[in-house]
């Protein structure tokens, strides 16, 4: 009797050393993978779930972050379209998105649509919600006018699908001048931009144009000549 305890006693570690090394890293499962075919299986996951996966190690985030898939994903997206409800809160103290699927009848009662966004929403804060720039491929580029001072305008670029954002570098201002802000993608060099122009309220004339270019490693607002 005392045999057979000692057979199971020593048996134990081994079975369960035998299980833990045929486990798989998160890692290591994305290593013995292809690229191409781990791109192709990312690419029809909904963004929602991407933004949980590149939480899942540097690497995961890595791959999710790749030019390649960022191309293949937008393109596929594109066959899927839906509207994105951008709702700035009365005290301005948070802007609300709400996204649903876009209806084949665009003359669809909008309440409608409303209604049937109202579980898939994210919010962002503020101290004070200015200037809400018009969408492109889902980043929307918002002025905090309660943290701007005379000479300075501070504004954030916010990513609705993953409840991301980040702060820009400030933008300096002329007083009595009025900033107008559109955000672009240059499809040729493949990154997001954002131009400012300054316009003096007095004839309504441009003074100067300035623009960021996104996601370069040292972000630096550059004045540029405009002829338009």
């Amino acid at each position: 009797m005392n045999l057979r305890r000692h057979k199971v006693s020593e048996s134990t570690p081994t079975t369960r050393r035998r299980r833990s090394s045929s486990l798989l890293t998160s890692d290591e499962l994305l290593l013995n993978i292809p690229i191409d075919l781990v791109i192709e299986i990312f690419s029809r996951l909904p963004l929602k779930s991407i933004a949980r996966c590149r939480c899942v190690s540097n690497r995961w985030a890595s791959v999710l972050r790749r030019p390649d898939f960022t191309e293949l994903f937008f393109a596929k997206s594109l066959t899927r379209p839906k509207l994105l409800f951008a709702c700035r809160k009365q005290d301005k103290k948070e802007v609300v998105f709400f996204s649903t699927p876009q209806p084949q009848n665009l003359g669809e009662d909008a309440s409608l649509l409303l209604a049937s966004s109202n579980d898939d929403h994210v919010s962002f804060s503020f101290e004070s919600v200015g200037d809400i720039c018009i969408s492109v491929n889902g980043y929307f580029c918002i002025s905090d006018e309660g943290m701007k001072s005379s000479s300075e305008v501070v504004l954030v670029i916010c990513n609705p699908s993953t409840g991301q954002s980040f702060t820009l570098p400030k933008l300096e201002t002329r007083k009595g001048a009025e900033m107008r802000r559109f955000l672009g993608y240059d499809p040729v060099e493949k990154q997001y931009k954002l131009l400012s122009v300054t316009i003096l309220d007095d004839d309504n004339s441009v003074v100067d144009h300035q623009v960021l270019t996104l996601g370069t490693g040292n972000m630096t607002w550059r004045l540029v000549e405009c002829d338009l």
